[in-house]
């Protein structure tokens, strides 16, 4: 005879799944972080995070720790990570976008630190050059961070390594 038996008091599973994947990357995948955020993934980077700092940020903030360094995901507390096996940063991406099932939340160019907001180019006049503020009459800013970005070179061969290692959504 078998009984259905309730396991929510004893399992140890996490009380509710990410949505919404954010990150927190280790000192290895330096690029990777930037190649995230192209793709408007939340990815906290800080060179000089000790192992703790990292997962602290992971547990608090619930994000996906991603690292190379099998000490620091060996923490008991760490709930949420990715060991990334890849070592040429396209390839890393390549390896959460499948493993994580990330393709259909890929948002290009809608990130930094933080989302990104269009505004009058006159709001950011101290951030961004004279040629940008004479040609350009948008940007969008960065909200975390304050930076513009304008179409210019840096948008187009963004937009050639998106295509070129075919993660566009």
């Amino acid at each position: 005879m078998f009984e259905r038996l309730d396991l929510t008091p004893v399992a140890l599973l996490r009380p509710a799944p990410l949505r919404t994947p954010s990150f927190v990357a280790d000192v290895h995948p330096g690029t990777l972080v930037r190649y995230l955020r192209l793709r408007g993934f939340d990815t906290r980077y800080d060179d000089h995070s000790t192992d703790a700092e990292l997962v602290h940020f992971s547990v608090a903030e619930r994000r996906i720790l991603l690292s190379r360094d099998v000490g620091v995901l060996k923490h008991k507390v760490l709930t949420r990570a990715h060991y990334v096996r890849a070592t040429d940063p396209g390839r890393k991406l390549e390896e959460i976008v499948r493993a994580l099932d990330l393709r259909s939340l890929i948002r290009p160019f809608t990130r930094c630190n933080s989302h990104l907001r269009r505004v009058a180019t006159a709001k950011v006049a101290n951030r961004v050059p004279l040629r940008v503020r004479e040609t350009q009459r948008r940007v969008v800013r960065c909200r975390g961070c304050g930076q513009g970005y304008w179409p210019g070179s840096h948008d187009r061969q963004s937009s050639a390594l998106l295509k070129g290692n075919q993660l566009q959504s």
